[in-house]
């Protein structure tokens, strides 16, 4: 008798486990990707403690030995198409439901502010650079497809590191690639760039190159978003 009991027991516990979990994964990810975006962003930071110039160093604006703070602002925005094909699981966005067969246009923006302690490290004129701290980023997208239309711009705390390589080739142009990893308890991030860095001053430089940016979140009632930038990137950097 109790063994029959256990394993009705069993049976209604796994058919319960069955709805619990089709029910959290009857929906379909937020997939966009726009490889044409325009990654502006912008540092400042400012030495703490002694520091050292590395031999083709000239000026502050020229990556060097030593730690410091570093601000770091960027943004990004970009649009594409998504298809549901028939059969396929919704989309619920916004507090709306997007049903099958469909052509959805999305269009997203990214926002980051974070502060991080730098430390770099050089050898003759190859450097190193740690960075560890936090941030706050932002997602405002939409969802379109004529007759209906959403919208999410969830913001978040989060932790994050990065880790680069610098080479100095003068004593005022460097060629740099960096990589960033954020993340909190429901969305993460990762954004890389390969630049080349000019001083145009005792303080000042500007960086232009490639970036990439992707952005995953899950949102507590509704899909998964999943957004890709990629694109030219312009910065100007401010060192004291």
């Amino acid at each position: 008798m109790a063994t029959r009991i256990d394993l009705r027991q069993a049976a209604w516990l796994a058919a319960l486990f069955g709805i619990v979990v089709s029910g959290c994964s009857g929906l379909t990810t937020v997939n966009g990707t726009d490889s044409s975006a325009f990654l502006p962003s912008m540092r400042v930071a400012w030495d703490v403690g002694s520091s050292t110039a590395s031999p083709a160093s000239a000026s502050s604006s020229q990556p060097h030995d030593g730690r410091a703070m570093e601000l770091f602002v960027a943004h990004g925005s970009g649009d594409s198409t998504q298809n549901l094909s028939a059969g396929q699981d919704p989309i619920r966005f916004g507090g709306v439901t997007f049903n099958a067969p469909l052509a959805i246009r999305e269009q997203f923006e990214f926002s980051l502010v974070a502060l991080s302690f730098r430390w770099r490290k050089f050898f003759n004129n190859f450097g190193l650079e740690l960075l560890g701290g936090g941030g706050y980023g932002s997602l405002d997208a939409t969802l379109d497809a004529g007759a209906q239309r959403g919208r999410e711009n969830p913001g978040r705390l989060h932790a994050q590191g990065a880790f680069g390589v610098i080479g100095n080739l003068t004593a005022s142009t460097s060629l740099q690639a960096r990589g960033t990893i954020g993340l909190s308890s429901r969305f993460s991030f990762g954004r890389s760039e390969a630049v080349v860095v000019q001083a145009i001053g005792k303080n000042a430089a500007v960086r232009a190159g490639w970036a990439w940016w992707n952005w995953n979140d899950n949102l507590t009632s509704g899909s998964d978003i999943h957004f890709k930038l990629s694109g030219p990137t312009l910065g100007l950097d401010l060192e004291f």
